[in-house]
């Protein structure tokens, strides 16, 4: 990617566009970690899970997340000139944990918290390694006397994500229905 204009960043509204995308891809990454994060216990509850299992999988996120951020780093600095295809990647590991969180109850009950253990720390996983990427590349992109103003929306965007997450979720309760052929209620607690 090209460097920017000085002057692109003095106005929101003239923000280079894949700043803005890394602004949204925040927000909504944040959004979905508080979306799911009330849903978790119910939906350990009906695979008939433990507390102290539900404090694994709340940890796991963060887990992955570190972890996510090393490996992709890591990744990063190898292949500095592919970080599109690096956060595609992490879009489509996070698709994954999506419909691994899903699909647990498929896997029987012994199984079922184990695959959401799995999904949420790949889950983090794929949060730690955007928001490295996306970090690293601002510090590389934006002229320096504007990486402050450019790291703090960032920031605004992802504490406004994780504030807005329960409401943009609260439509999601009201979903009930039964996959055809798998016998897959997907529901509230499911369904993120």
């Amino acid at each position: 990617a090209a460097a920017a204009k000085g002057d692109d960043f003095e106005s929101i509204w003239r923000t280079p566009p894949w700043l803005l995308v890394f602004f949204s891809n925040l927000f909504f990454g944040c959004a979905g970690f508080s979306i799911v994060l009330p849903t978790v216990w119910p939906y350990l509850r009906e695979m008939h899970s433990t507390t102290n299992f539900l404090a694994f999988v709340v940890a796991a996120y963060s887990v992955g997340e570190g972890l996510g951020g090393w490996i992709v780093g890591e990744l990063y600095l190898k292949f500095p000139e592919h970080p599109k295809t690096l956060l595609q990647g992490g879009m489509l590991l996070g698709f994954f944990a999506a419909l691994l969180y899903t699909l647990a109850p498929l896997f029987g009950a012994d199984l079922a918290p184990l695959v959401v253990l799995a999904a949420r720390t790949l889950s983090g996983f794929d949060n730690g390694g955007r928001q490295t990427i996306e970090q690293t590349f601002i510090g590389q992109f934006v002229p320096a006397k504007h990486q402050t103003t450019s790291n703090s929306r960032l920031g605004s965007f992802a504490i406004t994500g994780i504030m807005l997450g329960p409401a943009l979720g609260a439509p999601l309760q009201a979903m009930h229905f039964e996959i055809p052929g798998l016998g897959l209620q997907v529901d509230g607690n499911s369904a993120p």
